[in-house]
């Protein structure tokens, strides 16, 4: 993945478990659409690393949140042949 810049359209990985519209639960890695809105570059005993504050298309701000480039891949498309589902809001 190469470095996303402030307004790409990216999917964030979420590993948990959470209820679906649908009631149905998940558990495991999920892929959500986000779009990247501000990023910072952070210093530990690792060196320096990227974060990315992302947020979630047609959910409230509170969900915002910081991730690493890690957690982060370009969108993928129904062409892909590598599609995933990716979990939006009013999935059901």
């Amino acid at each position: 993945l190469e470095s996303p810049i402030v307004g790409d359209a990216v999917e964030v990985s979420w590993h948990g478990k959470f209820r679906l519209e649908s009631c149905e639960v998940h558990a495991g890695c999920a892929w959500w659409a986000a779009n990247v809105v501000d990023k910072m570059k952070v210093h530990d005993d690792a060196g320096d690393q990227w974060w990315y504050k992302v947020t979630f298309p047609g959910w409230q701000g509170r969900w915002d949140e910081w991730v690493p480039r890690e957690r982060l891949r370009w969108p993928v498309t129904r062409a892909d042949p590598k599609f995933e589902r990716t979990i939006r809001p009013r999935d059901a």
